[in-house]
């Protein structure tokens, strides 16, 4: 299945960046490259807290995600039903891919599996 796009779809300019679509879901070109990089580093964690993201975003990718950057991205995901937020404790969130957000992923990496590279 190739990844939804913004090709056939008018933005309407929220939080996800999707356009409206009849079954209401995001698509991968909709988000921006934080929140893409976002989504796929929760896929590969089990319930990480924002400084656990932020430690492997560094240690994988070194790259430094600044708390400006990452908690409003995060919300936004949780806004557009990607991920779900609970409380580690009175101090700490977790983050956890949806069942939507799960498809997302794993639909664009079958996706981009599919067309190899020359």
């Amino acid at each position: 299945m190739k990844p939804r796009t913004t090709d056939d779809e008018p933005n309407t300019n929220n939080r996800c960046g999707a356009g409206s679509e009849a079954d209401g879901g995001v698509r991968w070109f909709d988000l921006n490259s934080s929140k893409r990089d976002l989504l796929v580093e929760i896929y590969q964690m089990d319930q990480p807290s924002g400084q656990d993201i932020r430690h492997r975003m560094k240690a994988e990718h070194n790259e430094d995600v600044d708390h400006g950057r990452l908690y409003p991205n995060l919300n936004d995901l949780v806004d557009c039903g990607l991920l779900d937020k609970g409380e580690q404790d009175q101090r700490t969130n977790y983050y956890q891919i949806t069942n939507d957000g799960q498809i997302l992923v794993e639909d664009t990496a079958r996706y981009f599996g599919s067309i190899g590279v020359r």
